[in-house]
């Protein structure tokens, strides 16, 4: 018996984070015009016929006018991964936007934070919802919010942080391989 209410309490979890994840992947509020985006791109020297075609399309999706709060780009790593977070880092830094970085590991955290431009808020996931449930982490000015090591998280840390950028003005962009989201 139970088991059977360990597996109810897992399924209730996940239910909750893929309805708030839902909601907030259905939420254009902090999407770009496709022109911004577009002349973002071009002013960051990408090679769109060729090596960065990956890169211009993650940036596209992730800022786009189609895009949501929540957002994941899959399978860009090393370079590619630190040009578009570069890019929609000054992307949403000229709309004054703060930037952040979420990881579960020093390790990913330090290599996300070094690709961002600007980094105000660099935890490490539990410090992060550690921090936002003391009220010791600003998040009232808009905030893009890039995280990797998803899947390291527990369905409790997933449906803490997708409550806590759901109730405030953040915007969360998922990069890594496919593996890690």
């Amino acid at each position: 018996m139970e088991l059977d209410d360990e597996d109810d309490e897992l399924a209730d979890l996940e239910e909750a984070v893929m309805a708030v994840a839902w909601e907030m992947s259905q939420d254009r509020s902090m999407a770009l015009p496709a022109v911004e985006v577009d002349e973002r791109i071009r002013r960051s020297s990408l090679d769109e016929e060729d090596k960065d075609y990956e890169v211009a399309w993650g940036i596209r999706k992730a800022a786009g006018p189609e895009s949501g709060r929540l957002v994941v780009v899959e399978s860009l790593i090393g370079a590619e991964r630190s040009k578009l977070v570069g890019t929609l880092s000054f992307l949403y830094l000229d709309r004054g936007y703060t930037m952040g970085c979420v990881a579960v590991t020093f390790g990913a955290l330090s290599n996300l934070a070094n690709d961002c431009a600007n980094v105000t808020h660099a935890y490490e996931l539990d410090a992060f919802i550690d921090a936002a449930a003391q009220g010791s982490l600003e998040l009232s000015k808009p905030t893009l919010l890039f995280v990797t090591e998803g899947d390291l998280w527990t369905l409790q840390q997933s449906l803490s942080f997708m409550q806590l950028a759901a109730g405030n003005a953040v915007k969360v962009v998922f990069v890594g391989k496919g593996y890690e989201l």
